[in-house]
Protein backbone atom coordinates (compact mmCIF):
# COMPACT_ATOMS: atom_id res chain seq x y z
CA UNK A 1 0.00 0.00 0.00
CA UNK A 2 1.37 3.60 -0.73
CA UNK A 3 2.31 6.02 1.91
CA UNK A 4 -0.58 8.67 0.59
CA UNK A 5 -2.87 5.71 0.97
CA UNK A 6 -2.13 4.77 4.41
CA UNK A 7 -1.74 8.62 5.48
CA UNK A 8 -5.64 8.88 3.86
CA UNK A 9 -6.48 5.59 6.19
CA UNK A 10 -5.25 7.25 9.26
CA UNK A 11 -7.38 10.24 9.15
CA UNK A 12 -10.29 9.09 9.65
CA UNK A 13 -9.12 7.91 13.29
CA UNK A 14 -7.16 10.59 13.85
CA UNK A 15 -10.47 12.61 13.74
CA UNK A 16 -12.03 9.93 15.80
CA UNK A 17 -9.22 10.35 18.34
CA UNK A 18 -10.18 14.62 18.59
CA UNK A 19 -13.44 14.22 18.70
CA UNK A 20 -13.05 11.55 22.14
CA UNK A 21 -10.23 13.70 23.79
CA UNK A 22 -12.61 16.93 22.78
CA UNK A 23 -15.77 15.14 24.07
CA UNK A 24 -13.36 14.64 27.17
CA UNK A 25 -12.30 17.93 28.03
CA UNK A 26 -16.14 19.26 27.31
CA UNK A 27 -17.80 16.96 29.85
CA UNK A 28 -14.49 17.79 31.98
CA UNK A 29 -15.53 21.12 31.68
CA UNK A 30 -18.98 20.74 32.31
CA UNK A 31 -18.32 18.52 35.17
CA UNK A 32 -16.33 21.02 36.55
CA UNK A 33 -18.67 23.64 36.13
CA UNK A 34 -21.45 21.16 37.93
CA UNK A 35 -19.44 21.02 41.05
CA UNK A 36 -18.46 24.81 40.93
CA UNK A 37 -22.21 25.38 41.06
CA UNK A 38 -23.33 23.02 43.63
CA UNK A 39 -20.27 24.73 45.31
CA UNK A 40 -21.80 27.86 45.48
CA UNK A 41 -25.06 26.50 46.37
CA UNK A 42 -23.31 25.09 49.47
CA UNK A 43 -22.21 28.30 50.26
CA UNK A 44 -24.87 30.20 50.55
CA UNK A 45 -26.63 27.32 52.49
CA UNK A 46 -23.38 27.45 54.94
CA UNK A 47 -24.00 31.23 55.38
CA UNK A 48 -27.33 31.26 55.82
CA UNK A 49 -26.74 28.67 58.72
CA UNK A 50 -24.55 30.75 60.10
CA UNK A 51 -26.94 33.77 60.12
CA UNK A 52 -29.30 31.25 61.76
CA UNK A 53 -27.24 30.04 64.95
CA UNK A 54 -25.92 34.03 65.69
CA UNK A 55 -29.45 34.61 65.77
CA UNK A 56 -30.26 31.62 68.25
CA UNK A 57 -27.18 32.94 70.35
CA UNK A 58 -28.87 36.70 70.28
CA UNK A 59 -32.26 34.82 71.29
CA UNK A 60 -30.41 33.33 74.19
CA UNK A 61 -28.92 36.53 74.84
CA UNK A 62 -32.11 38.52 75.34
CA UNK A 63 -33.98 35.52 77.05
CA UNK A 64 -30.97 35.29 80.34
CA UNK A 65 -31.17 39.28 80.06
CA UNK A 66 -35.06 38.96 80.96
CA UNK A 67 -34.09 36.02 83.53
CA UNK A 68 -31.61 38.69 84.94
CA UNK A 69 -33.36 41.48 84.86
CA UNK A 70 -37.40 40.98 84.56
CA UNK A 71 -37.60 44.09 82.22
CA UNK A 72 -39.76 44.42 78.74
CA UNK A 73 -37.70 45.57 76.79
CA UNK A 74 -36.11 42.29 76.90
CA UNK A 75 -39.19 40.30 75.88
CA UNK A 76 -39.56 42.75 72.76
CA UNK A 77 -36.00 41.94 71.62
CA UNK A 78 -36.67 38.42 72.11
CA UNK A 79 -39.88 38.36 69.93
CA UNK A 80 -37.59 40.56 67.35
CA UNK A 81 -34.77 38.02 66.90
CA UNK A 82 -37.36 34.94 67.10
CA UNK A 83 -39.50 36.54 63.88
CA UNK A 84 -36.10 37.00 61.97
CA UNK A 85 -35.16 33.86 63.19
CA UNK A 86 -38.01 31.85 61.56
CA UNK A 87 -37.93 33.81 58.01
CA UNK A 88 -34.24 32.43 57.93
CA UNK A 89 -35.32 28.97 58.92
CA UNK A 90 -37.59 29.13 56.09
CA UNK A 91 -35.55 30.86 53.53
CA UNK A 92 -33.08 28.00 54.25
CA UNK A 93 -35.58 25.54 54.28
CA UNK A 94 -36.68 26.76 50.16
CA UNK A 95 -32.60 26.56 49.07
CA UNK A 96 -32.31 23.17 50.38
CA UNK A 97 -35.47 21.54 48.99
CA UNK A 98 -34.68 23.63 45.62
CA UNK A 99 -31.11 22.65 45.65
CA UNK A 100 -30.91 19.67 46.64
CA UNK A 101 -34.02 17.86 47.52
CA UNK A 102 -34.81 15.79 50.28
CA UNK A 103 -31.33 15.89 51.62
CA UNK A 104 -32.11 18.57 54.26
CA UNK A 105 -35.41 18.07 54.61
CA UNK A 106 -35.39 16.40 57.80
CA UNK A 107 -32.66 18.16 59.84
CA UNK A 108 -34.66 21.33 58.82
CA UNK A 109 -37.66 20.11 59.98
CA UNK A 110 -36.34 19.11 63.32
CA UNK A 111 -34.60 22.95 63.85
CA UNK A 112 -38.10 24.62 62.80
CA UNK A 113 -39.80 22.22 65.35
CA UNK A 114 -36.92 22.74 68.45
CA UNK A 115 -36.92 26.57 67.79
CA UNK A 116 -40.98 26.79 67.31
CA UNK A 117 -41.13 24.43 70.81
CA UNK A 118 -37.98 27.53 72.35
CA UNK A 119 -40.66 30.27 71.62
CA UNK A 120 -43.40 28.75 73.11
CA UNK A 121 -42.18 27.68 76.80
CA UNK A 122 -40.07 31.23 76.10
CA UNK A 123 -42.88 33.03 76.53
CA UNK A 124 -45.19 30.71 78.78
CA UNK A 125 -42.50 31.77 81.07
CA UNK A 126 -42.70 35.19 80.29
CA UNK A 127 -46.26 35.14 81.16
CA UNK A 128 -45.35 32.96 84.26
CA UNK A 129 -42.80 36.06 85.60
CA UNK A 130 -45.96 39.03 84.45
CA UNK A 131 -48.30 36.81 86.98
CA UNK A 132 -46.14 36.68 89.98
CA UNK A 133 -44.83 40.14 89.13
CA UNK A 134 -41.53 42.18 87.77
CA UNK A 135 -41.46 43.71 91.16
CA UNK A 136 -42.76 43.42 94.94
CA UNK A 137 -45.47 45.63 93.68
CA UNK A 138 -47.00 44.09 91.18
CA UNK A 139 -48.54 40.61 90.06
CA UNK A 140 -48.48 38.28 92.92
CA UNK A 141 -45.81 39.49 95.09
CA UNK A 142 -47.37 42.61 95.29
CA UNK A 143 -50.86 40.19 96.35
CA UNK A 144 -48.81 38.44 98.70
CA UNK A 145 -47.09 41.69 100.62
CA UNK A 146 -50.20 43.71 100.88
CA UNK A 147 -51.69 40.28 102.68
CA UNK A 148 -48.63 40.24 105.18
CA UNK A 149 -49.02 43.82 105.93
CA UNK A 150 -52.97 43.71 106.24
CA UNK A 151 -52.39 40.70 108.55
CA UNK A 152 -49.31 42.23 110.74
CA UNK A 153 -51.12 45.32 111.29
CA UNK A 154 -53.57 43.77 112.57
CA UNK A 155 -51.94 42.03 114.73
CA UNK A 156 -49.50 44.51 116.20
CA UNK A 157 -52.56 46.66 117.33
CA UNK A 158 -53.70 43.13 119.43
CA UNK A 159 -50.17 43.48 121.70
CA UNK A 160 -49.32 39.94 121.45
CA UNK A 161 -46.38 38.43 121.28
CA UNK A 162 -47.17 34.91 120.81
CA UNK A 163 -49.46 35.97 117.95
CA UNK A 164 -46.48 37.74 116.32
CA UNK A 165 -44.03 35.48 117.08
CA UNK A 166 -46.30 33.04 114.96
CA UNK A 167 -46.46 35.00 112.26
CA UNK A 168 -43.15 36.25 112.21
CA UNK A 169 -42.20 32.28 111.76
CA UNK A 170 -44.94 31.95 108.94
CA UNK A 171 -42.65 34.65 107.31
CA UNK A 172 -39.47 32.97 107.60
CA UNK A 173 -40.73 30.52 105.57
CA UNK A 174 -42.17 32.37 103.11
CA UNK A 175 -38.66 34.09 102.60
CA UNK A 176 -36.64 31.09 102.70
CA UNK A 177 -39.01 29.54 99.69
CA UNK A 178 -38.48 32.98 97.49
CA UNK A 179 -34.92 32.14 98.44
CA UNK A 180 -34.24 28.33 97.88
CA UNK A 181 -38.19 27.50 96.59
CA UNK A 182 -38.25 23.96 97.96
CA UNK A 183 -41.48 22.97 98.57
CA UNK A 184 -40.80 22.04 102.15
CA UNK A 185 -41.42 25.65 103.19
CA UNK A 186 -45.06 25.76 101.59
CA UNK A 187 -45.79 22.83 104.15
CA UNK A 188 -43.70 24.53 107.00
CA UNK A 189 -46.11 27.87 106.44
CA UNK A 190 -49.05 25.80 106.13
CA UNK A 191 -48.58 23.97 109.74
CA UNK A 192 -47.27 27.53 111.58
CA UNK A 193 -51.12 28.69 110.09
CA UNK A 194 -52.89 25.16 111.66
CA UNK A 195 -50.56 26.27 114.98
CA UNK A 196 -51.87 29.74 115.05
CA UNK A 197 -55.10 28.96 114.47
CA UNK A 198 -55.07 26.81 117.93
CA UNK A 199 -54.26 30.02 120.13
CA UNK A 200 -57.08 30.56 122.61
CA UNK A 201 -59.23 32.71 122.34
CA UNK A 202 -57.95 34.88 125.15
CA UNK A 203 -55.16 36.37 122.77
CA UNK A 204 -57.53 37.60 120.30
CA UNK A 205 -59.86 39.38 122.73
CA UNK A 206 -63.18 38.44 121.14
CA UNK A 207 -64.68 36.44 118.39
CA UNK A 208 -65.06 39.20 115.73
CA UNK A 209 -61.32 40.22 116.07
CA UNK A 210 -60.34 36.60 115.96
CA UNK A 211 -62.47 35.69 112.60
CA UNK A 212 -61.11 38.74 111.20
CA UNK A 213 -57.72 37.71 112.02
CA UNK A 214 -58.47 34.39 110.21
CA UNK A 215 -59.36 35.85 107.54
CA UNK A 216 -56.35 37.64 106.94
CA UNK A 217 -54.08 34.84 107.41
CA UNK A 218 -56.18 32.88 105.34
CA UNK A 219 -56.00 35.23 102.27
CA UNK A 220 -51.95 35.69 103.24
CA UNK A 221 -52.04 31.74 103.16
CA UNK A 222 -53.89 31.80 99.68
CA UNK A 223 -51.65 34.26 98.27
CA UNK A 224 -48.80 32.43 99.23
CA UNK A 225 -50.15 29.14 98.01
CA UNK A 226 -50.47 30.94 95.05
CA UNK A 227 -47.45 32.50 94.60
CA UNK A 228 -45.38 29.11 95.32
CA UNK A 229 -47.14 27.17 92.89
CA UNK A 230 -46.69 29.84 90.31
CA UNK A 231 -43.17 30.16 91.34
CA UNK A 232 -42.84 26.22 90.93
CA UNK A 233 -44.17 26.56 87.86
CA UNK A 234 -41.92 29.52 86.54
CA UNK A 235 -38.92 27.30 87.66
CA UNK A 236 -39.82 23.92 85.47
CA UNK A 237 -40.30 26.33 82.20
CA UNK A 238 -36.72 27.48 82.78
CA UNK A 239 -34.96 24.00 82.88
Amino acid sequence: MRLKTRIFLLAPLAIVGMLVVGSIFFYGDTVKDEYRADLAKIQDLYALDQDIEMSLLQARRAEKDFLLRSRESDVTRHSEVASATVAKIEQLQVLATKNFPSELNQQIATLKAGFASYVSVFNALVEKNRLLGFDEETGLQGTLRAAVKNAETDLDALGQPELTVKMLMMRRHEKDFIMRVEEKYVTRLNDRVSEFKQFPLGLFGSTDTRSTIFKLIDAYQADFQAYATATMEERALRQ
